[in-house]
C-alpha cells in the first residue's frame, strides 16, 4: 500500500505590503490580533486580519508545522 500524502483544504497568504511570509496550503492558522488569538479551520468563512507583530501565526501544512515571524507593517 502506497501512502499518499493529505491535500490541505486551506489556501493560506500571510503577507505585510512588500512581503509574502507564507503563501500555500495549510490544514489550519492559529494567530493572534488586537482582538485576540484565533484559529481558521476548513470550512471556515473567507477571512482577512491583521496580525499582532509579537508573535507569528502558526500555520500547519501538508509537510510540516511552519512557524513565521511577521514584522510590524
Amino acid at each position: 500500500m502506497s501512502k499518499s500524502t493529505p491535500q490541505a483544504p486551506l489556501a493560506v497568504i500571510a503577507r505585510a505590503p512588500f512581503h509574502i511570509y507564507y503563501e500555500g496550503s495549510a490544514f489550519s492558522v492559529s494567530a493572534k490580533n488586537r482582538v485576540g488569538p484565533f484559529d481558521i479551520l476548513p470550512g471556515h468563512a473567507d477571512f482577512l486580519a491583521y496580525l499582532s507583530p509579537v508573535r507569528s501565526p502558526l500555520i500547519r501544512a501538508p509537510s510540516s508545522f511552519h512557524l513565521r515571524s511577521i514584522a510590524a507593517c
